[in-house]
């Protein structure tokens, strides 16, 4: 078999057992498999690879860059049979590529700052549009990641009136919030991160009007 080939078949047989581990996770915890989504993350992959994790089986693709996300996008946007696809761009977006964030993607997963979101909510309503977004939120402390500081009680206040001002942005569809822990603790379950992350997330429905009549859920 040719490299291309083998390369295939150790993508399906990958995504395959992460499906099956997914399914028995979700009936572990009584939760009901399909309300998982499995996001594959394609960022600096080549089309090649890309196209065999579509085959494989993946609906639901993460770019971390505007620019090579688009690539993507219009490549496979010319297959009809890849139209079922859903392109979500997880990395930090700088201000001069929201527009293209607002135009191709489907799931905005790293809103950080009122100024992002009302760019974005600008170029979304240009473009007629109302764009499905997390916010996300740091609540390990790091320096290196981004997100709306949230790792200290003491910053609830500033988070509340910092949220209220993103959800006041009419053209972004606000459907819950994201972290992401230090990549060493993933392993080991930080349940402090965690735990500050529930606590924001029972606060912040406790105290803030509902958007659209839906409240942030903890997953």
């Amino acid at each position: 078999m040719s490299a291309q080939v083998d390369l295939e078949n150790q993508i399906r047989t990958n995504y395959n057992r992460l499906v099956g581990r997914i399914g028995q996770a979700a009936y572990e915890s009584g939760r009901y498999p399909p309300d998982i989504k499995l996001v594959v993350v394609t960022k600096n992959h080549p089309i090649e690879t890309v196209s065999a994790v579509i085959d494989a089986g993946a609906e639901i693709l993460g770019e971390s860059y505007a620019d090579e996300g688009v690539k993507k996008i219009n490549h496979f946007s010319a297959e009809n049979s890849k139209d079922q696809l859903k392109w979500h761009m997880i990395g930090h977006v700088q201000s001069r590529k929201a527009s293209l964030v607002t135009k191709h993607f489907a799931l905005l997963q790293s809103l950080d700052s009122v100024k992002l979101a009302r760019r974005l909510n600008r170029f979304a309503e240009e473009q007629n549009l109302r764009l499905p977004t997390l916010i996300q939120l740091n609540v390990s402390g790091e320096e290196t990641k981004f997100g709306i500081p949230a790792w200290d009680p003491s910053q609830q206040p500033g988070l509340m009136a910092t949220i209220s001002q993103i959800l006041n942005c009419s053209h972004l569809e606000i459907q819950g919030l994201m972290t992401i822990p230090p990549f060493l603790m993933i392993l080991n379950l930080p349940d402090r991160i965690f735990k500050n992350f529930e606590n924001f997330v029972m606060n912040f429905n406790n105290n803030s009007p509902k958007r659209n009549g839906k409240s942030f859920r903890w997953a």
